[in-house]
């Protein structure tokens, strides 16, 4: 009797265990949105929201156009200051990475500098891809979302 005791009492710990790993992994799979940016090409505008909906900045923007895929991703990294895209050898300020899920190029939301692309910001598509922000704006959107897990950041692109 004392040996079906412990076995009951093993396999009911062994449940319990289990269902722990379960709600934890739900929990975890869909954490709560902080951080939301919007960026909508027709308008040429970055709107970013608090995780309860209140708008937090809305800056002037510009997309790549036709180059910058519409949709919802979560961010995927980060770099600070100043840096050169690897592939248009152009100078990217407080970098916040996306991917998109159709497999084209990895993305970014990050700060410009040169006098065309500063001229375009809220009136035109400017660029081969990669949302644009003032430097300034880029280092304050780069801020707020490196406090988050990146699950916690989503950006949106609309049409």
């Amino acid at each position: 009797m004392q040996h079906t005791v412990r076995l009951l009492t093993a396999v009911v710990f062994v449940a319990l265990l289990a269902l722990g790993a379960v709600l934890v992994n739900v929990s975890t799979a869909h954490a709560a949105t902080k951080l939301k940016a919007v960026i909508d090409k027709s308008e040429h505008q970055m709107y970013v929201y608090a995780g309860d909906g209140k708008l937090l900045y809305n800056w002037p923007a510009s997309t790549g156009g036709g180059y910058t895929p519409t949709g919802t991703w979560h961010v995927t990294g980060f770099a600070a200051g100043m840096h050169k895209s690897s592939k248009y050898k152009t100078k990217m300020y407080w970098t916040v990475y996306y991917e998109p899920a159709d497999g084209t190029a990895r993305r970014a939301v990050h700060g410009i500098s040169d006098a065309a692309n500063v001229a375009a910001l809220g009136k035109s598509n400017a660029g081969m891809g990669c949302p644009h922000l003032s430097v300034d704006n880029s280092k304050i959107f780069y801020d707020l979302a490196a406090q988050y897990k990146h699950s916690e950041v989503v950006i949106v692109i609309q049409p």
